[in-house]
């Protein structure tokens, strides 16, 4: 039986925390850009400035989770050397954040309008 050079588990547990930084570094400039005062001219993220990067930031968070799930199932036919891999909790993570990637985007909707 050959070893593979690189965990695909590990691989996932990096890019579920990878995934879940980037969910909050672009709730963060979500909230910052509500917060920012208008009339303050230095602040990058004044009225309808923050749309354009948001939405870049929303879809760069979007294309790793997808890629992630097939990650998930390919990680599961590993060995199991350390025990059970809990499968079911990192499929309901990425099912978390898939969710929480819809409520931001609805949100940048509402504001457009």
């Amino acid at each position: 039986m050959m070893f593979p050079p690189k965990s695909g588990r590990k691989a996932v547990r990096l890019r579920a925390a990878a995934s879940i930084d980037e969910l909050g570094h672009a709730y963060t400039m979500l909230m910052s850009a509500w917060i920012v005062d208008d009339s303050r001219k230095d602040v990058p993220y004044s009225s309808t400035k923050w749309v354009k990067p948001f939405r870049q930031r929303l879809v760069a968070v979007t294309s790793p989770l997808h890629a992630s799930k097939q990650q998930m199932m390919l990680a599961s036919w590993e060995g199991n050397i350390r025990g059970r891999w809990p499968k079911d909790e990192y499929f309901k993570l990425t099912e978390v954040q898939e969710e929480m990637i819809a409520v931001l985007s609805q949100v940048r909707v509402v504001e457009q309008m």
